[in-house]
């Protein structure tokens, strides 16, 4: 090896040590810093299940009286080792199951210092057995929140959807750093036991700008959603059964219509979210979603 050769391998040394360290300090400096104030959940404890038989004491003492040694013939079997149990891992490292508070919100603006949780689901993922299942809380739950009584005269109990109201800027009836989001998330611990980890929020522009940004979604009616009213009987709000290729605006608009009740809106919102799924794992659009997470960022709570 000449005398040049070996100077170029020991700038390229040099350099990929530089780049690894570099690489280090933007992972733990950067990547690894979190988006937003954490939640302040307390661990939920497990549900103690009542005891369903109690032995007799009596009964204990003859089975032992009348197990003794002398009584087998032959010498007792060793037993087997217990097995050992192995903690699960997640992928790349990552915990075995996240779960997530998504929220909807009904800001119109492009702030979240108002607006009602309209949209309420918990994402599980489950790391190990790779797999994402969501579950869904009815805005209208009437439900126990924290923090809010000494603000409205004893009162503790509201609707679900308006934890996360509460827990905004704009009333401001808890301390929790997380704002609405982390109200919600404590709401629903309370009442329900769920164990959150992380948390995000979308208001309605942002949901519009995220689906015009991955070019709109196709969504499949089984059958026709009329939202049309005396009041509104614009065309806008229906939509025919069938396959139908949505902007930001038309999603937002199916997503919002309720005139057939509470569930059925849930369904049709479940259909825009699924659409929106299918999108993202596109392969036009997969490798997109690093840039659209920088990209907005900064518009969702």
């Amino acid at each position: 090896m000449t005398r040049i050769q070996k100077a170029i391998l020991s700038f390229l040394s040099v350099l990929a040590c530089f780049m690894a360290v570099l690489g280090v300090w933007l992972w733990q400096g950067k990547w690894q810093q979190p988006l937003g104030p954490a939640l302040q959940i307390p661990t939920v404890a497990p549900f103690i299940m009542p005891a369903t038989w109690t032995p007799d004491p009596d009964t204990i003492r003859t089975l032992q009286a009348a197990s003794t040694l002398s009584e087998f013939e032959g010498p007792l079997s060793q037993a087997s080792p217990l097995p050992t149990i192995t903690p699960n891992v997640g992928l790349c490292g990552a915990p075995p199951v996240m779960n997530i508070l998504a929220i909807g919100a009904d800001t119109r603006g492009d702030n979240y210092t108002y607006g009602l949780a309209d949209v309420v689901r918990l994402v599980r993922v489950d790391f190990v057995n790779p797999k994402v299942t969501v579950l869904e809380f009815p805005r209208d739950l009437w439900v126990e929140i924290p923090d809010i009584s000494d603000n409205l005269n004893g009162q503790d109990h509201e609707k679900l959807n308006q934890a996360y109201l509460y827990g905004n800027p704009g009333f401001g009836y808890t301390d929790d750093p997380a704002q609405g989001p982390g109200l919600l998330a404590r709401t629903l611990t309370l009442n329900f036991g769920t164990q959150i980890d992380h948390y995000a929020a979308v208001n309605m522009r942002t949901f519009e700008k995220i689906v015009n940004a991955v070019g709109g979604i196709d969504v499949n009616l089984p059958e026709t959603v009329d939202g049309r009213t005396a009041d509104d009987p614009n065309k806008r709000l229906l939509f025919l059964a069938g396959t139908h290729h949505l902007n930001g605006t038309q999603s937002l608009t199916l997503a919002r219509i309720r005139i057939a009740g509470v569930f059925a809106r849930a369904e049709n919102q479940n259909r825009v979210l699924c659409a929106l799924r299918d999108k993202l794992t596109s392969p036009a659009v997969v490798t997109q979603i690093p840039d659209l997470i920088r990209a907005f960022q900064g518009a969702i709570q």
